[in-house]
């Protein structure tokens, strides 16, 4: 794509008037340009399927609660005990620390 250099000067005065825009919403749940055309997306099948994969990902809870049920319990028992080196191992390896 070649820009000349009238090109941007007009860009900038269509975003810089005051009360215009290219894009102004045509009330029918999509954007219309001042053209009457509406605007349209198309995902392919592998972006549909990225796009559901992260809504379930995204719906998951941060937190296991069963998991910590489960440590829990072992604590409270006087059941678990980490070994204190493994533990700082892999903290430094996963950046938390």
């Amino acid at each position: 794509m070649i820009i000349g250099s009238k090109l941007p000067a007009q860009i900038a005065a269509n975003y810089s008037a005051p009360g215009s825009s290219p894009v102004r919403d045509g009330g029918g749940g999509g954007a219309r340009r001042a053209s009457g055309r509406n605007d349209e997306v198309s995902l392919s099948t592998a972006g549909r399927e990225l796009y559901q994969i992260l809504s379930t990902v995204r719906g998951l809870p941060d937190v296991r609660e069963d998991r910590v049920a489960f440590l829990k319990g072992l604590i409270a028992e006087g059941k678990y005990s980490p070994n204190a080196i493994s533990l700082a191992e892999k903290m430094v390896e996963s950046g938390g620390l």
